[in-house]
């Protein structure tokens, strides 16, 4: 009599879920170049990007495959395609917000599910993606996701510039060429420059050295704001491997053009002054 009692109890439990179901977010997602995702409940599903919620057996999310279809172990929901903007506020527009409503079909619970976004209105059309955290469904009616960061769909590099297919894609440089824009830059040199890749007059180079006060120098050049640079010197032959002393300490960009002056910069008769990109 208790085993069936107990039985008896757990259906009701079962029965009496809090529904609908409700899956969304609420810090914005953003894309490959920190903007928030587009998509607003005023625009068409057709302009939005896209967002699926799969199911997992396992706990485990798999990749998807460079055009963006999932591997056959994580399968879509029933009714668990939307889009950004959805059940959100009418006066929200490119938020990275998104709300999605199950009332048929609903995951049961125990089920396990995660969130995948695009940064396109469709799998074919995007060239990145992001995943939430696995969440197991249980018995609330609200189930807030986060996703912090996306994922290349296609990490490979076709034509050997430094940058993914996927990167390519989203910048719309050519696959198929070293320099885009034909400047004498490649590509994967102009996106970690922060110039633009199919603009010829964009690249980062030494604008000017002109004599400031005494003998000083004043050096200019084309700058990214944000961008970090050092300059340095050199009285050696440049065709015989030569070294360069730092005359300035690393300075962050505020401007498209940025100046520095160096003291006495002009006191020997040769020198070679360089501008370098500091990176992380």
């Amino acid at each position: 009599m208790t085993l069936v009692l107990l039985f008896y109890s757990f259906e009701l439990m079962a029965q009496n879920i809090s529904y609908p179901l409700y899956i969304g977010n609420a810090n914005p997602i953003k894309d490959e170049f920190g903007r928030n995702l587009v998509g607003a409940a005023t625009m068409q599903i057709a302009l939005c990007d896209r967002v699926e919620v799969f199911s997992t057996t396992n706990g485990i999310i798999y990749p998807p495959d460079v055009h963006g279809l999932p591997d056959p172990r994580n399968v879509v929901i029933t009714n668990g395609i939307t889009s950004i903007g959805n059940h959100t506020s009418m006066g929200l527009t490119n938020a990275g917000l998104f709300s999605l409503k199950l009332t048929d079909n609903k995951p049961l619970p125990g089920m396990k599910l995660f969130v995948r976004v695009f940064n396109a209105p469709t799998r074919e059309a995007a060239s990145f993606y992001g995943d939430s955290e696995v969440f197991s469904i249980g018995f609330d009616s609200v189930y807030q996701i986060s996703i912090t960061n996306m994922t290349a769909l296609n990490p490979f590099d076709q034509d050997g510039d430094g940058l993914s297919d996927s990167w390519e894609k989203s910048l719309g440089t050519d696959l198929a060429r070293l320099d885009s824009d034909g400047d004498g830059i490649d590509d994967g040199q102009e996106m970690r420059a922060g110039t633009d890749a199919m603009d010829a007059d964009s690249k980062f180079v030494m604008a000017w050295v002109r004599v400031g006060a005494g003998r000083d120098a004043v050096i200019a050049w084309e700058s990214v704001p944000d961008k970090r640079y050092q300059v340095s010197c050199s009285h050696n032959d440049l065709m015989s491997d030569p070294d360069f002393v730092n005359v300035s300490a690393v300075i962050t960009a505020t401007a498209p053009i940025t100046e520095i002056t160096v003291p006495d910069g002009l006191l020997n008769e040769e020198g070679h002054y360089r501008v370098r990109l500091v990176e992380d």
